[in-house]
């Protein structure tokens, strides 16, 4: 287990990342545990259940017997189901929020001894070389530089490691198109993935498997007044989706999310 791990370090050269980092951390803090339209199971945010799906697939099928980082562990964390399924974690947060009630989550559940937290910057990881098997994180990594998110990931996975990564993308203009309307749920300096970023994935990872999700499904929207249409709907659409991005993965890049699943990772 990785306890007590340093703190963010603070940066005497830089005052845009202290600017960014500061902004990040109120951001979170002041927005953890609130609802709003991510709690209405007819919203936007309740279109990507099968990308959640798919995304636990992952952690459960690889934590077994494995140290975990769980790389931001807001409102989405996965401490505990982590743990239920055999891992050792280790999670970490620029947000306090998000700390204390992860770490509150797991006193309550009896797991502290298989988990440790610490607030720190995601960019500058501050553990040994090749100090987990897992690294997973969830809409995490479009809030960081991706350059030095993706060398920091890699240094600490293990050879044999995998990272595990669920991501929105920024190509689609309807989604985008909310996103101007709704900047009070995002922070400044998010920006959700583009292809040239999955592409920069791919010089610090020898493997970088992907899994698109939610286009047509977006098509839900239609029913969300309609509450006993909305699941047949999403189920109907979800399958399409399935079949179009097996067909022709290029549509892909018009996808909301995107599973990122990154192994053999390149050193220095």
């Amino acid at each position: 287990m990785h306890v007590g791990a340093e703190p963010i370090r603070p940066s005497e050269t830089d005052p845009e990342l202290e600017r960014r980092l500061a902004a990040e951390r109120e951001f979170h803090n002041r927005k953890f545990g609130d609802p709003e339209e991510h709690g209405n199971s007819q919203s936007i945010y309740a279109l990507p259940k099968a990308a959640y799906r798919a995304f636990q697939r992952e952690l459960q099928g690889r934590a077994a017997g494995a140290d975990i980082l769980e790389y931001g562990c807001g409102d989405c964390s996965y401490v505990a189901q982590l743990i239920e399924w055999g891992g050792r974690v280790t999670a970490i947060d620029i947000s306090d929020a998000a700390i204390d009630a992860a770490r509150e989550l797991a006193a309550e559940r009896g797991i502290s001894n298989r988990a440790s937290f610490a607030r720190m910057n995601a960019e500058d990881l501050t553990f040994p070389d090749e100090s987990f098997d897992l690294i997973v994180g969830r809409a995490i990594l479009h809030h960081l530089d991706l350059e030095k998110a993706y060398a920091s990931i890699a240094r600490v996975l293990r050879p044999g490691g995998t990272a595990v990564f669920l991501e929105p993308l920024g190509h689609n203009p309807l989604i985008n198109l909310y996103r101007r309307f709704t900047p009070h749920l995002r922070t400044e300096d998010e920006h959700p993935l583009l292809m040239p970023d999955i592409e920069l994935a791919k010089r610090h990872f020898g493997t970088v498997d992907l899994e698109y999700f939610t286009l047509l499904s977006m098509g839900t929207l239609a029913f969300a007044k309609v509450p006993p249409l909305w699941t047949p709907a999403l189920k109907a659409l979800d399958a399409l989706d399935a079949g179009l991005f097996k067909l022709l993965p290029v549509a892909g890049r018009w996808a909301w999310t995107v599973n990122m699943v990154m192994s053999k990772p390149h050193k220095g």
